[in-house]
């Protein structure tokens, strides 16, 4: 059978390239090409990984659709704000379908999916285009998990067709979802008919597939991404200029900030801001320690990017 592996990738983080690299590794078992496509430059040590690569520096971004989250901490909200770049992800979907449509069968994969032989075997198990049911049982309506699919020949035309900009911005008048329409129910939405199949979820072990999972934005979970040491951290605007929230503190926890090779340290014993007295483009350095723990540089940088901002209630 002529297949190959298509790996769709924005590694902005060395987390992610992490996982991407674990994910190329695991699928050289499989023995199949594999292509990588990057909306985000990659080293050079994972593109001579790989049979092929292709990046792209269209990186749609739909400013004028958002959601925005908060977190209440006592008498401070958190807030962050992921923007509408749903389509970047289609898009990542349609040029690879179009490198590789020489292929029979393409395997369409998250950079950080762990394709099991249970999992890969469903593409040898069912002669058909086949999309995995998603096992979130909150949801009223069909949805797949859009980390793992893998699509025939005879649907690549009929599916690019389908996840154009003008057919995804339709979709919102007819979403179930209340915030921003997700991957997940916009391709069922058309995947239907002889040609397509959903996996049921009893057939595959959804915690297996997402075993090496990096949360995106759109998916930002406030306890995990921000506990360092067993203590939480945010980092957003605050009245002005750039501030910093340590709560959820249990006993004496020494904190330690160094701004612009400036040092300060103090111990607190709850909920505490500290405002710079700065805004952000002014920081030049910043490295914070929870009793002597790194908070990670991942964390600033993606709270920057989510347009962070901590208010008093």
């Amino acid at each position: 059978m002529n297949e190959c592996f298509a790996i769709t990738t924005y590694c902005n983080t060395e987390e992610k390239i992490r996982a991407l690299r674990k994910t190329i590794e695991d699928i050289k078992v499989y023995g199949l090409p594999i292509f990588i496509h990057a909306h985000y430059p990659l080293p050079d040590d994972i593109q001579k990984k790989v049979h092929s690569y292709f990046y792209s520096s269209d990186n749609p971004v739909l400013k004028n659709r958002f959601n925005k989250f908060w977190y209440a901490v006592e008498e401070y909200e958190l807030e962050i704000t992921t923007y509408d770049y749903y389509f970047t992800t289609l898009k990542g979907w349609s040029e690879s379908i179009r490198i590789c449509e020489d292929y029979d069968k393409i395997h369409m994969i998250n950079y950080d999916a762990n394709i099991t032989p249970e999992l890969f075997n469903l593409s040898r198990k069912y002669d058909k285009s086949i999309f995995l049911q998603n096992p979130d049982p909150a949801l009223s309506t069909k949805h797949i998990l859009p980390t793992y699919f893998c699509i025939k020949k005879d649907s690549y035309e009929y599916f690019r067709e389908n996840i154009t900009m003008e057919q995804y911005l339709g979709f919102r008048s007819i979403s179930t979802y209340k915030f921003l329409p997700l991957v997940e129910e916009f391709i069922p939405y058309f995947t239907i008919g002889d040609n397509f199949f959903i996996v049921p979820m009893t057939e595959y072990d959804a915690n297996l597939l997402l075993a090496n999972d990096i949360a995106s934005d759109t998916r930002f979970d406030w306890n995990k991404s921000l506990t360092v040491n067993g203590r939480k951290v945010f980092i957003g605007e605050f009245q002005g200029s750039v501030g910093i929230i340590f709560f959820d503190i249990h006993g004496s926890t020494k904190v330690t900030l160094n701004v612009n090779n400036f040092i300060d340290e103090i111990n607190i014993y709850s909920t505490h801001v500290f405002k710079l007295n700065m805004k952000y483009h002014e920081i030049t350095s910043l490295k914070i320690k929870i009793d002597d723990v790194d908070v990670p540089e991942d964390l600033y940088n993606r709270l920057n990017q989510l347009e962070s901002k901590i208010f008093i209630a």
